[in-house]
């Protein structure tokens, strides 16, 4: 998988969206 796409997880996560 793309660092990107970890990235935009750990932002989602982080925001508990």
């Amino acid at each position: 998988m793309l660092p990107r796409v970890e990235y935009f997880n750990r932002s989602v996560s982080v925001r508990g969206y």
